[in-house]
């Protein structure tokens, strides 16, 4: 930025002094939405890569097979994408992604017991495409959870907490899944856990938007009332 006011012949202190430039992050949010990040990565893992090994050890998939039903996978995720943003024209996307996070919860309190019980490639499938569409609904709440962010840090603090929840989560489960052996049930405990961290960040946002629409009604009923506001 300063090699940009240098360019033009012009100070880049008035700049840098600016509120807006120094706004700083706020740890509380940044911590709510990695939680809320957290949510993609652990749908992927288990919708195509967990159940993936099961079509191998179970069904006797081969790997060929097992990318053929992933294929189908990907294919409900872009379309449950698709139709989740087309809904959030309607409804504000908050509110969606309360109402989905309250039924993955408890669609993660018998997914294992689902799949003990798949007996068949399909039903494995049907189990697959409903993970991955919630791991995907995180994407309408996006624009409402970056805008929060200062504008000048944002690009940096969005990537790292980003890039942070994919290498937590992968660690999580792979050592929770596998190490510790302790099979279809440990499901339930990161799946349930990533929901509830899921749901206190959307309730964080959430009231942040409610405290930006209260100081948004509350300038404009000011500028209505005729009084000048100084900027000074």
């Amino acid at each position: 930025m300063t090699n940009i006011f240098n360019h033009v012949d012009e100070d880049p202190s008035v700049f840098l002094k600016n509120p807006i430039y120094n706004e700083n992050i706020s740890k509380l949010t940044s911590l709510f939405l990695l939680f809320i990040d957290c949510m993609w990565p652990l749908c992927f893992y288990v919708a195509y890569i967990y159940c993936g090994d099961i079509l191998k050890n179970s069904f006797n998939y081969s790997t060929e097979q097992v990318i053929h039903q992933n294929f189908y996978v990907s294919i409900a995720e872009v379309g449950s994408l698709v139709i989740l943003s087309y809904l959030s024209y309607r409804i504000h996307p908050l509110k969606i992604l309360k109402y989905l996070n309250f039924t993955f919860f408890a669609f993660a309190l018998i997914c294992p017991y689902l799949i003990f019980k798949a007996t068949t490639p399909f039903e494995l499938l049907l189990i697959q495409i409903t993970i991955i569409s919630f791991g995907t609904s995180r994407m309408i709440g996006v624009p409402i959870f970056f805008k929060h962010f200062p504008v000048f840090k944002r690009y940096i603090s969005v990537s790292v907490i980003h890039a942070l929840s994919r290498a937590f989560v992968y660690v999580i489960t792979s050592f929770g899944l596998i190490y510790l052996n302790i099979d279809h049930w440990g499901l339930i405990i990161i799946m349930t856990s990533a929901s509830i961290g899921f749901a206190l960040g959307i309730n964080h946002f959430e009231k942040l938007e409610k405290k930006k629409s209260e100081n948004y009604s509350y300038d404009k009923n000011f500028v209505d009332s005729g009084q000048s506001v100084s900027l000074t």
